[in-house]
């Protein structure tokens, strides 16, 4: 695999609300994911927008483009495909680590 087999995609938007902007002004933010082509196929990696709660759903209007499935723990997805928790951003979060020609790709969300 090569760093040219991974492309980053818009899965969906979230409204920043003013308060938590320099401008004062709301900003429409990018939900990003990514395409990597494998031995194994394709694997869509959503980088994370998920179900936060009403209060959450109300404050950020989230609009998704994508059906999104939960995976728990670490797991090898195919062979060079690694699902692994990277606690701190948000309870759950997870990365995927891609084995490439060279080296590593590891893909994060925001």
């Amino acid at each position: 695999m090569k760093v040219e087999d991974v492309t980053r995609i818009r899965l969906g938007t979230f409204v920043r609300p003013p308060e938590e902007t320099e401008t004062g002004s709301p900003r429409i933010e990018e939900v990003l994911g990514y395409l990597a082509r494998t031995p194994a196929g394709i694997l869509l990696l959503d980088t994370g927008l998920g179900d936060a709660g009403e209060e959450t759903e109300a404050w950020y209007r989230p609009r998704r483009g994508a059906r999104w499935e939960l995976l728990d723990g670490e797991a090898e997805l195919a062979r060079g495909v690694h699902v692994i928790p990277t606690p701190g951003h948000v309870d759950g979060h997870q990365s995927v680590v891609l084995e490439c020609d060279g080296g590593s790709i590891v893909l994060a969300g925001q």
